[in-house]
This record gives structure tokens, sequence and C-alpha cells, in this order.
């Protein structure tokens, strides 16, 4: 077959040389040919050895030709009954202008047959393009096809858009020496330039879906490289006479890095051919394809590999296999579960990467499929269990607008949700999302998925409802608190006293402990072990909140503690009071944050340090010792907030010595109680009072 490809070159090339005469671009489209009476546009070019006429009816030779149109009256075809074309070519062509064009493609009806069968006929019939400066042969072949039928083809021709000279040549090989029974013909030929063949996009396949090639790729689309081909004949055929047939060209552009077969495909997209469909996939959740494979390969296995996609992007069949090279063995039958793609419109394709042409080494590297089948298996399964539920954990009692949402489930047609006594579900019954407000009961919302065949198991989120705090003086010591074993991990409570509580999407977790922290030259105390005590009762015995900062907690991680919401409405001067140790010397942070939005955005709250130098700032970093130290927040500015949440924010310095403790937090009205600040600072009803001196102590301003 080279042979003859290197005879049609030079044939063509004479024709590119001393011109076709004249003879028109055709620029609109769609351009339809429907050989009704005439050719249209399609020209019979000089140098052949036949030409096309134009029939109705059935062709004058017996055993061959199509007994009518694909439609309509009229069709092209070649008689091949004189000896002159036995052994040669017989061409039809038209000429194109693409330049305005940003995708293309030819649909064709096409009709071959032999009654005699065999391997002399009905002959070969091949598509060519023209490019404006050299040709592509066989973007579309056929070599045997028996069957006494039209058959239909898609061919991509996308390459070629934007090309203002362009050219589409039709060949018929004619065997010998029954050439008489090679009568090809053509009928309703679309070029377009939407990349749907003019009639529109294929139609959408509904399931079950099966295609057996006997009557062509009848909706289906075919694309090929410069160095490949896909068509229809006897050697794709596992059962019944015809099958695809996708094929390798020559060693041109072929990359030896072919170790697997995503690098195949990579590096050597001109021996890429491939066949598509549009699948409507069905809505029950349990979907099949099948199809019968068959490999060869020329001298190397790995010159020729198969891939099947569904939307562009391969997918691996039942045995997790994505990638198939040649084995030169009999048809085998490959399955895959589209389960997931049930209820959507998807794009499968059938694709192979291959080097040689057919007669080149061998047998070539072929790839042959057959008797295609998309169904819905009998009975089917209910979903699987939903992921992970997201939203707050904790919500506010009686907040309104609370979400929770999951990721879609595959084959699932509907959701079902539940949440805690009291809490009201207020959207979103049935889908992905829901919003509730939240009730002051704790429990799980749950969420199962549902589809014909059932329901799935449950996925659950554990959440409690964080009490609207109305009542003042409120104060929290954390004495009841767990304390945690210097070999723990660096994971603490989740909830803790009065509503105080860890969060995910930090760094790590506030722990509760006693005495000194477990790392040296950090922490309360003094550095001996009697020294080593909370803030109050002051106790080696008694309990505080801290960060464990020894690896992999350093450096700078963060770590957050929230507070309850609080009703700031009932104080005249609603105060916030804290104790903390800050003994680090590599550069630890503590700052404090609001939030008027139940946690959804914060805001920093100044820092003001009561010393001998006064300045602001949103952080405080400074090494305070051993000595607990205490603070205090001024939220005069808040106080017409009845929902206000408070979060302090640790940040790890550059060592291990970065623990930072915390102790008796406080909320008060300080118009109705004196505050005593550090050993010598009070804030009574109307101002602050006392001396600045040391120890230091901080104030907090809004």
């Amino acid at each position: 077959m080279k042979t003859i490809n290197i005879f049609k070159t030079f044939l063509l090339s004479l024709l590119l040389t001393f011109g076709l005469g004249v003879q028109a671009q055709v620029a609109t489209f769609p351009h339809t040919s429907d050989f009704e009476g005439s050719f249209g546009d399609w020209v019979n070019p000089a140098g052949d050895n036949g030409d096309f006429s134009v029939d109705a009816n059935g062709t004058p030779s017996s055993g061959t030709g199509p007994s009518i149109a694909q439609s309509g009256s009229y069709y092209v075809f070649t008689e091949t009954s004189g000896s002159g074309t036995w052994g040669g070519q017989i061409w039809l062509e038209c000429r194109y202008d693409f330049s305005t064009l940003t995708d293309a493609t030819i649909d064709f009806w096409y009709h071959k047959y032999s009654s005699n069968g065999g391997t002399n006929g009905p002959g070969i019939l091949s598509l060519d393009v023209f490019n404006g400066q050299a040709w592509t042969y066989d973007v579309f072949r056929d070599e045997l096809g028996n069957a006494d039928a039209w058959k239909n083809a898609v061919v991509d021709l996308s390459m070629y858009a934007g090309r203002p000279d362009v050219r589409l040549s039709w060949t018929v090989w004619v065997s010998t020496p029954q050439g008489w029974q090679c009568d090809i013909a053509l009928d309703n030929i679309v070029v377009d330039g939407t990349g749907s063949g003019g009639g529109g996009p294929p139609t959408c396949a509904t399931i079950p879906y099966e295609q057996d090639f006997e009557t062509g790729i009848t909706g289906m689309t075919a694309t090929t490289g410069a160095q490949s081909s896909a068509g229809i004949d006897a050697r794709g055929a596992n059962s019944s006479l015809l099958g695809l047939h996708l094929e390798g060209n020559t060693s041109s552009s072929w990359s030896s890095s072919y170790s697997t077969g995503a690098l195949a495909f990579a590096n050597s997209p001109a021996h890429i051919a491939s066949v598509s469909r549009d699948i409507c996939a069905s809505t029950e959740p349990t979907v099949t394809l099948t199809f019968d494979k068959a490999q060869t390969h020329s001298y190397n296995a790995n010159y020729c590999w198969f891939r099947l996609t569904v939307d562009g992007i391969p997918i691996p069949d039942i045995f997790g296999n994505i990638y198939s090279n040649s084995t030169n063995g009999p048809f085998k039958t490959c399955e895959y579960d589209l389960s997931a793609y049930a209820n959507t419109d998807i794009v499968v394709a059938w694709e192979g990467c291959m080097k040689y042409y057919d007669y080149y080494y061998n047998e070539g590297d072929n790839i042959f499929i057959d008797n295609i089948v998309i169904v819905e298996q009998a009975g089917g399964a209910p979903p699987s269990a939903p992921g992970t539920i997201s939203g707050n954990d904790y919500p506010n009692g009686d907040q309104t607008g609370v979400t929770y949402s999951i990721s879609p489930v595959n084959n699932a047609t509907s959701y079902t949700w539940a949440t805690p006594v009291g809490w009201v579900i207020t959207a979103g019954q049935g889908s992905t999302d829901l919003t509730v407000i939240a009730g002051s009961i704790d429990g799980n919302i749950t969420v199962a998925a549902t589809n014909s065949y059932g329901t799935s198991a449950n996925a659950t989120l554990a959440v409690k409802s964080a009490e609207l705090e109305r009542t003042f003086p409120y104060e929290v010591d954390f004495e009841n608190e767990t304390q945690h074993s210097a070999t723990a991990s660096n994971t603490g409570f989740r909830f803790v006293a009065n509503g105080w509580r860890n969060v995910d999407g930090d760094d790590g977790d506030w722990r509760a402990d006693a005495g000194g922290t477990p790392s040296q030259l950090t922490g309360p105390g003094d550095g001996s072990s009697s020294g080593q005590a909370d803030h109050s009762p002051g106790t080696s015995v008694g309990k505080y909140l801290y960060v464990e900062s020894t690896s992999p907690n350093f450096p700078s991680k963060e770590f957050h503690l929230w507070s309850p919401p609080f009703d700031l409405t009932v104080m005249a001067v609603p105060t916030l009071t804290f104790w903390y140790s800050m003994y680090s010397a590599s550069g630890a942070q503590m700052g404090l944050q609001y939030s008027l939005t139940n946690g959804n955005t914060w805001e920093p709250v100044n820092v003001a340090f009561m010393c001998t130098t006064t300045y602001t700032n949103p952080i405080i970093y400074e090494n305070m010792g051993t000595t607990w130290r205490q603070g205090f927040v001024d939220l005069s500015g808040l106080q017409s907030q009845n929902n206000v949440m408070f979060r302090f924010v640790i940040q790890t310095g550059t060592s291990f010595d970065s623990d930072i403790c915390l102790d008796d937090i406080k909320m008060v009205d300080a118009a109705a109680t004196s505050i005593s600040v550090g050993e010598n600072i009070t804030l009574g009803s109307s101002a602050y009072s006392g001396a600045y001196g040391l120890p230091c102590a901080i104030i907090c301003l809004l």
C-alpha cells in the first residue's frame, strides 16, 4: 500500500504543478452536496483512471453499488466495469476556503458492496486533504466493507480551519481482476465549520446503546492525526462482517518516549485516532460499558496503545487499567463502570496511539473494536454514604441561617437531613445544602443519600449549641478540665468549661495543665517545682489552659480559642478580664479578636501596656517572665451588641519555649463592680486609677 501512496503523491503533485483548471472555492457553510441531478461544486480532476458519475436507482453492474440513493433520488458513484479502471484510482475533488472557520468537519454517507465478497472487492475508499502546501492522505479510509447498506461517517477537519486553500479529494482504489464489482457511491456530503458536520451535533445516544459497525460509524465522530487513520473493515470485526479499525501510518512524528501509554499519547499526537459518541447517561444508578477489543503490533508492543476517555479524561476499566498495549492476541471483552456519570450527558471516546502502517511491519500497529454495548445493570444499588458534613459544629443558640453541606453523591437522587430536637430546618431538605435555626439542645446533624434502590448509611456531625451568656458576672477558671500528660499528642479538648472551645482550621489545640508545662524555661512559675502554679488558686494542682509549642508546634503555628457568645446589652460598661503567662524568649505572640457575625469574620482588639512606656498594638509579643499577668478589655464600644464572640489567637515563636497560658477569664460590668488590675492598678466605675508602674498590666481598647 505504501507503493500506491507514493504513486498517488506523484500524480497529485502533477495536478498541483499544472493546475486543476478553473475551480471555484466554496466559502459558505454548511456546504451540502446531495447530487440531485448534478455534481454541484465537486469535480472529476484529470490524471486518474476514471470518473465519478451521477446516478439514480441501481448502478449498471449487478451485484455491486446501491439500489437507491441514501436520500432523495441521486448520488455519485464510480463505474468500474471498464478494465482501464482496474488496479487504478478514481478521484473526486472540491476546493474550499476555510479562512473564516475556527473548526471544521465533513459528514458523509457512502456505499460499498460486492456480492462476491472476497479480497478483490469492493475496493478501497479514502479521503485526502490538501492544506495549501501539502497533502495528508487517508484522513478517512475504508478498506473492505461488503454490507449492502449506506454507511455514515463524520471526520474531524479542525486542523485545517483558518486555511484559505483546502482541497478535499475522494479516492476509490479499484482492485483487480474483479474490478467490475468495485462500484463505490457517495451521497449527502456536508462540510461545516461548527464541528458538527452541518447537521448539528451528533444526537445524544440513549441507554441501552449498541454499536456493531455493520452500518458504519453512524452517529459517531471519527478523529485522526496526520499519521493515523480510523475506518470500518472486516479485520475490525469480532462477529458478523464489520468492525472499527484504528491504525498507524509511519514512524514519522513518533516519539521514542513510549514507555507508558500516557507518554505515547502525550508525545505522539500525530499518531492518535479515535471515534467518539455522545451518550445520554441514564437516570439509573448503575451503567456498564462493554466492547470487544484486539490489538496488534509490528515489532514492539509499546507501539500500540489504547485508552477510553469520558469527556476527555482517561478512565480505568473495572480492573483499574487505564492504558493497554498490544498483545497480538485474540479479541477480549473490556468492561467499564460508567455509574459515576449517571444523570449526565457525556462524550465517550475509544482512542488509539499507533506507530506503523498495516503492512509496514508484519501485522502493523492496529486496534480493532467491535460490539459496543452500554446498558443499565439489572437491579442496581443504593448510593454510598455521603462524605464529611461541613458547617459550624458549635453555633449559637437561636442563631439563624446556619448552613451545612456535603459533596454530591454518585447516583443519588435526593438527600434526607435530620437535626437535634428544637433545631429548625428552614431550607435545603432533599438537597446537598441545608439551612437551619440552631436550637439549644446538643445532638447530631445527619444526612443520607437516596435513589430508587434505597437509602445509604448516614453521615454524622456532632453539634453543640453555644448558649448565649446573659448572666453576669461571668467567670471560667478551667478547674474541672482533664489534665493532659506530657507525652500526650498535640490535641486537646474540643469543648471546655462554660462554652469555650477549640476549633478546626488552625494548627493545633489548647490543652489543660497543672503545675508547669512539660518544657523547661517556659510556662508559669519561677523555674522551681514548688513555684509552678496556676493563677488561682495558685497551687501546683490548679488548672489552666496552655499552648504546647514543642515540635511540631513551632515555628509560627497558630492556635485559636473561641468564647461563647455574650449579650453585652445588659451591662453598662461590659469588661473582659483574663490572666496570662507569657514566658517566651523566642518571639511568641498573642492577639485578641472579636466577632459580630457568629465567628464568620473577626476584628482585632487593640492592646495597650500600662508601663512606663504606653503604646497600642493588636498583638502582645512581650516576654513577661514567669509571673502571671492580667489584661482587661473595655467593651464599652460593643455595649449595644447582643451577640458578641471573642477568640484568643496564639502564634508560637521560633523554638520550643513558646508556651502561653490563660486562666481565670471574667466578663463583668465595670459600672457595678470594681476591678483589681495587677498589683496596684484598679479600674473603677468611671476611670482608670492607680500608678503606672511595674509590674506591667495590659488594657485592650476597641
